[in-house]
């Protein structure tokens, strides 16, 4: 090292590791002899460059007719897409009519139970149920509402005989009674 370039705090310990001066230059770099390359060597290398560039050709030929047949598929799945398009919405349109068509039906229906109610209400006006007593098997029904009624009533005689027309058994209850 040359004592231009060192340092005062690190002169010590250097000394003993560099010399002085820089060592011997490196060996000359060593050239290629010129000489011309033959012709059967110039002829070979472009021989090789026609091969590859060949078979290069036949690669890129072989991803034209590859694309081609791809770009034929496609379209060809392109119009099986609206085909199937055009029929889910045909399907779509179908299924519209008859959803609409039940909704109709359960607005009518609604309608139509709604009127018998009202039907059976203006029937049921002179009905009259009687519960808590208890029913036994071969009796006269009509008798024993009566007897009820002339118990309040017993004025009444005469005219509830000719007021009650039919009495029934409620077998719903009879049935849970048992």
């Amino acid at each position: 090292m040359h004592s231009y370039a060192k340092s005062t705090d690190v002169v010590d310990s250097l000394d003993t590791c560099f010399p002085e001066s820089p060592g011997a230059s490196p060996l000359p770099k060593m050239r290629r002899p010129a000489s011309d390359p033959s012709n059967a060597v110039l002829l070979e290398a472009i021989e090789r460059l026609g091969k590859k560039q060949d078979d290069f050709m036949e690669k890129i030929l072989e991803v034209e007719k590859t694309v081609s047949s791809n770009s034929i598929l496609i379209s060809d799945l392109g119009a099986r897409i609206d085909v199937v398009a055009k029929s889910s919405e045909d399907t779509a349109a179908k299924s519209d009519k008859p959803d609409r068509q039940v909704s109709t039906v359960v607005e009518e229906n609604k309608r139509l139970l709604d009127k018998v109610d009202e039907l059976d209400a203006y029937k049921r006006r002179w009905n009259l149920r009687v519960a808590g007593v208890p029913e036994v098997d071969g009796e006269n029904v009509k008798m024993v509402i009566l007897d009820i009624f002339l118990w309040f009533s017993p004025s009444l005689a005469d005219l509830l005989q000719t007021s009650i027309d039919v009495a029934h058994l409620n077998w719903a209850m009879r049935a849970t009674a048992q």
